[in-house]
């Protein structure tokens, strides 16, 4: 049954390319002509899902309406869905929204009808394919109506239509049809094929027909790739420290049940690189191709392939171990490989020692097991009198080592250089304070250097004036400017403060309260006024220079001279005062007084008691 079918499908195609060449000449119009088939993957497995994607389906030209029978008017295509030599299995078909446009400009949607290359009357299954969304037939639909999905392909017819119709708009001039986007085959890898020598892959052969011709749009054929393999690899000769070379062995094997080819090995070395081999390095990665002596690169079913590859370790620094991260891929699919586990080599390392000559420096101890490709930390050293000036290769102390940048390769020495400090004179600066308090001295100032200023000296009658270079006191020391140019002693000049002549000032109150005397006043100075003093009976009339209270003293404008008394005047108050009203005297209203009391005691006196 599988070679009848085979043979009719082979059969249509036959034909229909045939028509296509009969009917070139009346036919310059081309349907279709950006049509293309894409897949989502070049490589496969068993296991795994892939779509196929018609794009471009539409047409913008005059549609003649020549078929006929029930899907005259309608597009047309083939595909294959499912074989069992070739291992996939079809999961559903995807449709986008589709529309028709008559040369009038009205809209009609689309129905889909499908059907088997052996059906007469089709799949009774249609679908509106107007709606925004995808409209998806999944394989259970397809297997509850056909009951068997394992034939080579179908016919899937879709013909313009009103919404809620299932019939087919006759007689219209359709001007062009356009889809939302591609119509998509989404397949799935299953392992229940039979592998053939004449088909190593799965395969998908897309032809369409339009009214407009009733000629097939070429042929589209997609391929995807079976990819089931295994990879080993493991050290084939170790590490070479005097080329910095390794080998590793790599072991291809197709692990599937189908025919391999197109296989590409990956390699991130990550220090390492190969070392010829037909290796590419593509972004960072090493890629060469897997092929036999004679070129032919197919990998039966349970077959191998093994090689040898080469690598130079180009990093300088020397580690201890290295991770190489590779795998497979087929046909530039990079997307789909497989990476296998990390390989990581173990790197015998060779190990130094550095030695120290100080030249006259302290002591440094040897560095010792120092791998190979390693820098060192830099050892300290001292030499009194001398200023270090680093650590040389030779010991001509003409190449310098660079302890951030240079690595040790080989057993060493490393010999330090040296430069003689240049004698520093110093001095010492002492203080003269002649006779006031003392000043601390100044010691080990180096020759050009400036004195710090003390804080200044004191002496009991006298101001200091200054520091100054001699006795004579002529030449005076100027801290902000002046330096030390051999030991110095700088003296100290005092002025002697003038003698100032203080006086007293009493307060003679005279019989007031006392004051207080104001002792020690400059001469020329000006007495305070103190409170005035008071005393029953008396009115204050100031403070006077004599006793006789002829000269007043002013204290705004007076100043002491010397030794002063100063003698409070005071006035007596008056007692005899006339009473404002009567203006009788004080001293006639009490004996009037006095006169009626008694006369008030007598007259009581003599009252009888009452009973």
């Amino acid at each position: 049954m599988k070679k009848i079918l085979s043979l009719f499908v082979t059969l249509v195609l036959l034909i229909s390319g045939a028509s296509m060449n009969l009917y070139a000449n009346e036919q310059e119009k081309i349907v279709y002509p950006d049509l293309s088939l894409s897949t989502s993957s070049k490589s496969i497995k068993v296991g795994d899902e892939f779509t196929y994607s018609i794009n471009n389906f539409e047409f913008d030209t005059d549609v003649q309406t020549h078929m006929q029978g029930m899907y005259r008017e309608a597009l047309m295509f083939h595909f294959f869905s499912e074989s069992t030599d070739s291992s996939i299995e079809l999961q559903s078909i995807e449709f986008p929204k589709l529309e028709f446009e008559t040369e009038d400009g009205k809209l009609y949607g689309a129905l889909v009808k499908i059907m088997d290359f052996g059906q007469t009357d089709g799949i009774e299954f249609t679908t509106w394919l107007s709606g925004e969304d995808y409209t998806t037939i999944n394989r259970d639909q397809f297997v509850e109506l056909t009951q068997d999905f394992t034939k080579s392909g179908y016919r899937v017819y879709v013909r313009p239509t009103e919404e809620g119709s299932d019939y087919g708009v006759y007689g219209a001039q359709y001007k062009s049809m356009k889809t939302s986007g591609p119509i998509k085959f989404n397949y799935k890898v299953v392992d229940n094929g039979q592998p053939r020598a004449d088909k190593p892959y799965p395969y998908f052969v897309f032809s369409a027909y339009s009214p407009e011709s009733d000629l097939p749009a070429n042929n589209k054929f997609g391929y995807v790739y079976f990819a089931d393999y295994g990879l080993t690899r493991e050290v084939e000769t170790p590490f070479n420290p005097a080329d910095k070379t390794l080998s590793l062995k790599y072991t291809v094997t197709n692990t599937g049940p189908y025919n391999i080819t197109n296989i590409n090995l990956y390699e991130k070395a990550n220090g390492f690189v190969p070392v010829e081999g037909g290796w590419q390095l593509i972004d960072d990665i090493f890629v060469k191709p897997i092929t036999t002596e004679a070129g032919y690169d197919i990998i039966a079913p349970g077959e191998s392939r093994e090689f040898v590859q080469q690598f130079k370790l180009e990093n300088t620094d020397i580690k201890a171990n290295y991770t190489f991260e590779g795998g497979l891929y087929t046909n530039g699919d990079f997307a789909n490989r497989t990476d296998i586990e990390n390989l990581v080599v173990n790197i015998a390392q060779p190990k130094f020692t550095v030695n120290f000559n100080t030249n006259g420096g302290s002591a440094v101890q040897s560095i010792l097991d120092i791998v190979a490709g390693s820098t060192i930390s830099m050892p300290q050293t001292t030499r009194s009198g001398f200023t270090f000036k680093g650590w040389f290769v030779d010991e001509a102390l003409t190449q310098k080592w660079d302890f951030a940048l240079n690595r040790v390769e080989n057993n060493m020495t490393l010999y330090a250089k040296w430069e003689a400090n240049p004698v520093i004179e110093v001095f010492d600066v002492n203080f003269n304070s002649n006779g006031g308090s003392a000043v601390t001295s100044q010691v080990g100032l180096s020759k050009g250097a400036k004195v710090t200023k003390p804080l200044d000296p004191s002496r009991s009658g006298y101001s200091f004036r200054g520091w100054f270079v001699d006795e004579a006191m002529t030449t005076p020391w100027d801290f902000d400017t002046n330096t030390v140019t051999g030991n110095t002693t700088l003296y100290a000049k005092w002025d002697v403060n003038p003698v100032v002549e203080t006086f007293d000032v009493r307060f003679n109150s005279n019989g007031g309260s006392s004051v207080l005397s104001q002792l020690g006043l400059s001469k020329g100075a000006k007495v305070t006024k103190p409170l005035d003093p008071s005393r029953s009976g008396y009115s204050f009339k100031g403070w006077f220079v004599d006793e006789a209270m002829t000269m007043p003293w002013n204290f705004d404008t007076d100043t002491v001279a010397k030794n002063t008394t100063l003698y409070a005047k005071w006035e007596a108050k008056s007692t005899d005062k006339t009473l404002p009203a009567t203006g009788q005297s004080s001293h006639n209203i009490l004996f009037v007084g006095l006169g009626l009391s008694v006369a008030g005691l007598l007259l009581l006196k003599r009252r009888p008691l009452q009973k």
